[in-house]
């Protein structure tokens, strides 16, 4: 159904695979689906990683985007 013959059997070492076994990665792969009708490459994985870490570190300075050295920081320790 996905039409990935081609790949089957063959080994990858990227750090994102379309059936990872966690509940965001799930929603991820069906959000995707349903609104593109294919599966997402690893870069659209990295791209919505990217939203979440984002996220994160505006939250952790209390949505003050203003301040790029508390970002920055908080970037910082997320990645560490």
């Amino acid at each position: 159904q996905a039409e990935m013959d081609l790949v089957l059997g063959t080994s990858m070492t990227q750090f994102w695979a379309p059936d990872l076994d966690n509940a965001q990665n799930k929603r991820f792969v069906a959000d995707f689906r349903a609104k593109y009708g294919s599966y997402p490459s690893f870069y659209a994985a990295q791209s919505y990683d990217t939203i979440f870490l984002i996220k994160s570190a505006i939250d952790a300075t209390g949505g003050n985007v203003d301040d790029v050295d508390a970002l920055r920081a908080a970037l910082e320790k997320l990645v560490h």
